[in-house]
C-alpha cells in the first residue's frame, strides 16, 4: 500500500475563534470600548434608581464576574488567551492613558471650571476631574483597572517562579492590584457629601451625594464657615482679540511671541506688573487735527497740578480740581448753549451696574422696576435724591425720607429677592463712600465677587467753571450758568479764579497726539498679585513685514482695560483680567468642639482642601446671598493610601524593571 502523493498547495492551518480574536488589534480595541461602555451604563443606571454606592459598585464587579464564569465553560482557551494576552495589556494601559489625556484636555478647554451646580454634578466617565483623589472614582478608570488587574493576576501566576529573579516585575504587576482594590474601596466605603453654610453659620451633619443615602455626621466635631472670598488665581490676566468671529486668547509673559488669527505673529516686548503711567501729549505734523492744550492748576498750600485738555473729546475737554471748588473745561468755540450745560443740574438718567465672574450688566433704574437674574431678583425699592435718614411713616413704622426733591445726597434702595423667597433691602449710594463698615455691609450681603453700584448719568454738582475757548482766544470764569469774568488766554499768563487758585496756559496744540509710555512703580511689593499691569506689544505680518508696537493696559480708565488696534485695524486685541469663576472661590474653615471651642482653623479653595481626621473639606460652590453662603463638599477615600501604594509599586517596579533588562542585555 503506498501513501499518498503530498499535496502540493498544503492549506494553512484554521486557526480558532480565540487565535482570531485575541490577534485583531481591532477586535481587543472594539471590546475593550464595549467592556467599558457597559460597565459605565450599568452603574450609571444603578445610580440613577437611587441605590447606594455598595450596590453601585458591586453591580457591575458581579456581572464582570458572571461573565468571567461563562468564559470559563463556555470558551475557556478564549478566557485563557485574553488573560495572558500582551495586545489586551496594552490597550487596557493605553485607554487609561487616553482617558487621563482626555481628562486633561477637557479640563483645560474649561479653564479648571467648576460647574455652578458642584463637582458632584460632574460627568466622571472619564478622568476630567478637578481634585486628584476623584480620580480613584471614575467610572472609565474603574472598568479598565479590574480586567487589567485580573490579568496582572494570571500573569504573576503564570510566572511565579520567575518573580524571585525579578522582583521589578513583581511590583508591576502589584500596582494595578493594588489601584484596582483602592478604586473598589472607595467606592464602596468613600464618602462624598454636601452641605450648605453662610458665612459665619456652622454644620454637623452632611447630606448624602445620593438620593437614598444616609446623612453623615461629623463626629467629635462641627465646621464653621469664617470667610468666603472671590480672589483671583494667578497668572490673572491674559491677552485676547477684540471684535472677531471667534475669540482667541493666551496666557503671556515678556519676551514670549506667538501666533494670531489671521497669518498675524506677537511679541511681548515688556511687561510691567504694576505701571505708573509716563506718556506724553506731542504735536504730530502728520496727524488729524485734534486741538489740545496743556494746563497748570494753582492750588495756593499744595502743589500745582499739570493736564492736558482735548477740545474734541468728551472723556477729555473737562477736568475737576482735587476739591471740587472749580472744574476747567476746553472747547472749540463759544456758545450760549454751552453755559445751560456749566450749572448744577440732576441726572439726566438712572442705572444698576453689576460686575460678577468677569461680566459687567446693566439695568435702568425705576421705581418699582425689577431686574430678574439667575437665581435671583433685584426690585427698586425707593429713590431719595436727598437721603436725609429715617422718620415715622403714617403706619406708626420707621421709614426713609429725602429732605428735598435736589440730588445732593443720593440713595437708592434695592430689594435683593432670592428663589428660595428670602429677601433682603440693599442701601446703595451714588457718591463715593470711603467707610469700611460700608464696604463690609455690602460684601455680607451680596454673593462673593459681586459688586453692585447705583450710578446717576449726566449728573452736575459743579456750579464753578473755567471755560477756554479756542476760536475766540479767550478764558471764562462761568458761575451758576452765567460768565461773571473774561480775559485773554494767553500762555504762561495766570487766570485768578479766587485767591490761592489759578489756571495757566502752558502750551497748545493743533494736532495733538498723546505718546503712551508707563515705568515700573517703585513702592510696589514686588511679590504681591499685580494690580495695574500693562504689557508693550509688537504685532507684525511675516508676509508682507509690516509691524506696529503698542502699550496695552490691563485696568486703565474706570479700571476698565484699554484696547488698541495694530496695522491699520486689521486686528484690535486687549490684555485684561482674567474672568473669575468658582475655581477662584477662597475661604476659612474653623473646627469646633461640642462645646463650641475653636480645635483649629485654616484656607479651604476648590482644588485645596481643608483636612481634619481624615475627612477633606473642599468649597463646592457659591448660593448668592444675603448672606453670601459657600457649599461644601466632605469627602473621605479609605482606599487613598493603598492607591499611594500601587502607584508606588508602578514607579518602582518600573525603574527596577528597566534595570533589570539593562543589566540582562550587558551579560549577554
Amino acid at each position: 500500500m503506498t501513501d499518498p502523493a503530498p499535496d502540493p498547495h498544503p492549506s494553512e492551518p484554521r486557526r480558532s475563534l480565540a487565535q482570531a480574536f485575541t490577534g485583531s488589534p481591532v477586535l481587543l480595541a472594539l471590546a475593550v470600548l464595549a467592556w467599558a461602555l457597559a460597565w459605565m451604563a450599568l452603574e450609571t443606571w444603578f445610580g440613577r434608581r437611587g441605590t447606594g454606592p455598595l450596590a453601585q459598585a458591586l453591580a457591575p464587579v458581579a456581572a464582570s464576574l458572571l461573565l468571567a464564569g461563562g468564559l470559563a465553560l463556555g470558551a475557556p482557551g478564549l478566557g485563557r488567551r485574553l488573560a495572558a494576552s500582551r495586545p489586551l495589556g496594552r490597550l487596557l494601559a493605553g485607554a487609561i492613558l487616553l482617558g487621563l489625556a482626555a481628562g486633561w484636555a477637557v479640563a483645560r478647554a474649561r479653564g479648571g471650571e467648576v460647574l455652578p451646580g458642584g463637582v458632584l454634578d460632574l460627568p466622571l466617565s472619564i478622568l476630567a476631574t478637578v481634585r486628584p483623589p476623584d480620580l480613584l472614582r471614575s467610572l472609565w478608570l474603574e472598568a479598565l483597572l479590574l480586567p487589567l488587574a485580573v490579568q496582572a493576576l494570571a500573569v504573576a501566576r503564570a510566572r511565579r517562579g520567575e518573580l524571585r529573579r525579578r522582583p521589578g516585575l513583581g511590583l508591576l504587576l502589584a500596582s494595578p492590584v493594588l489601584l484596582a482594590a483602592a478604586a473598589l474601596g472607595n467606592r464602596v466605603g468613600g464618602v462624598r457629601a454636601t452641605q450648605v453654610i453662610p458665612v459665619g453659620g456652622t454644620a454637623a451633619v452632611f447630606e448624602p451625594a445620593w438620593p437614598s443615602g444616609r446623612p453623615v455626621p461629623l463626629k467629635d466635631f462641627r465646621v464653621r464657615l469664617e470667610s468666603l472670598d472671590a480672589a483671583r488665581r494667578e497668572p490673572a490676566f491674559r491677552l485676547e482679540t477684540e471684535g472677531q468671529a471667534s475669540r482667541w486668547t493666551a496666557r503671556v509673559e515678556s519676551g514670549q511671541s506667538g501666533d494670531l488669527p489671521g497669518g498675524l505673529r506677537y511679541q511681548v516686548e515688556r511687561l510691567i506688573p504694576d505701571a505708573l503711567p509716563s506718556g506724553q501729549v506731542v504735536e504730530d505734523p502728520q496727524g488729524p487735527e485734534n486741538p489740545a492744550v496743556q494746563v497748570m492748576l494753582g492750588l495756593g498750600s499744595t502743589e500745582p497740578l499739570v493736564g492736558i485738555l482735548f477740545a474734541r473729546e468728551p472723556e477729555g475737554w473737562r477736568r475737576d480740581e482735587p476739591q471740587g471748588r472749580f472744574a476747567v473745561v476746553y472747547r472749540e468755540r463759544f456758545e450760549p448753549a454751552l453755559l445751560a450745560a456749566l450749572r448744577p443740574h440732576p441726572p439726566v438718567s438712572q442705572k444698576l451696574v453689576l460686575t460678577f465672574m468677569g461680566k459687567t450688566l446693566e439695568h435702568p433704574v425705576q421705581p418699582g422696576r425689577t431686574w430678574d437674574l439667575p437665581g435671583f431678583s433685584l426690585t427698586v425699592a425707593g429713590i431719595y435724591p436727598d437721603l436725609g435718614g429715617l422718620r415715622k411713616g403714617a403706619d406708626g413704622r420707621q421709614e426713609l425720607f429725602s429732605r428735598s426733591p435736589f440730588y445732593r445726597n443720593p440713595w437708592l434702595q434695592v430689594r435683593l429677592r432670592q428663589a428660595s423667597g428670602a429677601q433682603a433691602d440693599l442701601l446703595l449710594s451714588a457718591r463715593p463712600i470711603q467707610d469700611k463698615d460700608y464696604a463690609d455691609y455690602l460684601a455680607r450681603t451680596l454673593p462673593p465677587g459681586m459688586t453692585l453700584r447705583y450710578v446717576p448719568e449726566g449728573e452736575e454738582l459743579q456750579d464753578r467753571f473755567v471755560l477756554l475757548t479756542r476760536e475766540d482766544g479767550k478764558v471764562r470764569l462761568v458761575e451758576d450758568g452765567r460768565v461773571t469774568r473774561t480775559a485773554e488766554l494767553s500762555p504762561n499768563r495766570p487766570f485768578i479764579v479766587e485767591k490761592g487758585l489759578s489756571v495757566t496756559l502752558l502750551a497748545r496744540y493743533d494736532r495733538a497726539r498723546f505718546e503712551p509710555d508707563f515705568v515700573p512703580d517703585p513702592d510696589v511689593d514686588v511679590t504681591a498679585q499685580s494690580e495695574r499691569p500693562v504689557l508693550r506689544l509688537r504685532v507684525w505680518d511675516p508676509a508682507t513685514g509690516a509691524a506696529d508696537s503698542r502699550w496695552l493696559q490691563a485696568r486703565g480708565g474706570d479700571d476698565q482695560p484699554v484696547d488698541a488696534a495694530f496695522l491699520g485695524g486689521r486686528i484690535r486685541l486687549a490684555y485684561r483680567p482674567k474672568a473669575p469663576d468658582p475655581w477662584d472661590l477662597a475661604g476659612t474653615l474653623s473646627v469646633l468642639d461640642p462645646t463650641g471651642s475653636e480645635l483649629g482653623q485654616g484656607p479651604v479653595t476648590v482644588g485645596t482642601p481643608f483636612t481634619w481626621r481624615g475627612h477633606r473639606l473642599y468649597l463646592d460652590g457659591w448660593l448668592p446671598g444675603p448672606p453670601a453662603s459657600a457649599r461644601l463638599l466632605l469627602a473621605t477615600d479609605p482606599g487613598l493610601g493603598l492607591a499611594w501604594v500601587g502607584l508606588a509599586c508602578l514607579v518602582a517596579g518600573g525603574i527596577w524593571t528597566l534595570l533589570e533588562v539593562r543589566r540582562a542585555r550587558q551579560e549577554c
